[in-house]
């Protein structure tokens, strides 16, 4: 039985171990978390009935307006 030398054990497993990373990495939808939160609300929406439809756009007009009056901002808390 031949043994692999130390330097070539260690090269394969970090090969191994960047193979395994590209390949999680692969997945556009992975790559960037908003991307991948906006994909899944739109699933979730897909599936809306019309009255769930109904309340979706009625919390929409009601952020809207706090928006309008200031009461409520979408910019980040710093």
């Amino acid at each position: 039985m031949t043994r692999m030398p130390i330097a070539a054990r260690d090269t394969m497993s970090m090969t191994a171990r960047t193979m395994n990373m590209t390949a999680r990495t692969i997945d556009p939808m992975r790559q960037n978390p908003i991307t991948s939160i906006v994909a899944g609300i739109r699933d979730l929406q897909a599936g809306l009935s019309p009255a769930g439809g109904a309340v979706r756009d009625a919390g929409r007009r009601e952020v809207d307006a706090l928006v309008a009056t200031g009461l409520y901002s979408l910019a980040p808390r710093r």
